[in-house]
């Protein structure tokens, strides 16, 4: 049985480490971009995972605790499963911003790079695991580039 059906307190546990390996990912690559060598990935990578894991129990605590008072029979989500996932996006928005204002940019100086950073939760790790090879890179500075959208060549 996966964790977390038969166990919430270990398949929350295992949640939070899998986040925190993420996040520990990202900070590297955030690091990276700011040029803050400086600061620990898994001090980042902990402290994004703290602020998501308070952000996460209040948002679902002000799920659960305005409906009862609207309507005390009313369930969790009814009629509004969508509704509570869209409102998730500007939480997460904010804890990145929160992050990055914790670590990176305090006076909010760059802002285009904070949204760059912010505005996919995909950015940081896939620019950072897609960097060209050392190999493709020699390639492109002879002029030997393969540009084609197959690999081939004419």
């Amino acid at each position: 049985m996966p964790a977390g059906i038969s166990h919430p307190g270990f398949g929350y546990a295992t949640f939070c480490a899998i986040k925190f390996a993420g996040y520990t990912a990202a900070a590297h690559v955030l690091s990276t971009s700011y040029n803050r060598d400086d600061l620990a990935s898994w001090k980042v990578g902990g402290v994004r995972t703290l602020i998501g894991m308070a952000a996460g129990a209040a948002y679902f605590g002000l799920w659960t605790l305005i409906p009862r008072m609207t309507h005390p029979t009313a369930g969790l989500f009814d009629g509004f499963p969508y509704l509570y996932l869209a409102g998730l996006l500007p939480v997460r928005i904010a804890e990145w911003w929160l992050l990055i204002w914790l670590f990176y940019d305090r006076k909010l100086r760059q802002p285009a790079k904070g949204w760059r950073m912010v505005g996919s939760a995909r950015y940081g790790l896939m620019s950072w695991m897609h960097r060209p090879s050392p190999a493709s890179s020699r390639r492109q500075a002879s002029g030997f580039a393969d540009n084609s959208p197959h690999g081939m060549t004419d």
